[in-house]
């Protein structure tokens, strides 16, 4: 993946679309020891065929 040069001015513009919501960068082995950490996550369940992204069944990895 191309390093983002204007990656503060983008992280702006996101926050500017999704008012409340904070953007931040880092490393994605921080954001899994974060979502470890969480002990009330919601879980979804089924066939997910309506959305703006259709995933295939190969496509669909468990994480446990």
């Amino acid at each position: 993946m191309p390093i983002q040069k204007n990656i503060f001015e983008i992280m702006e513009k996101i926050e500017a679309c999704y008012p409340g919501r904070k953007t931040v960068i880092s490393r994605y082995e921080d954001v899994f020891e974060e979502i470890e950490k969480a002990t009330a996550l919601d879980t979804l369940k089924g066939e997910f065929l309506v959305g703006k992204w259709k995933l295939k069944a190969a496509d669909y990895v468990p994480i446990r």
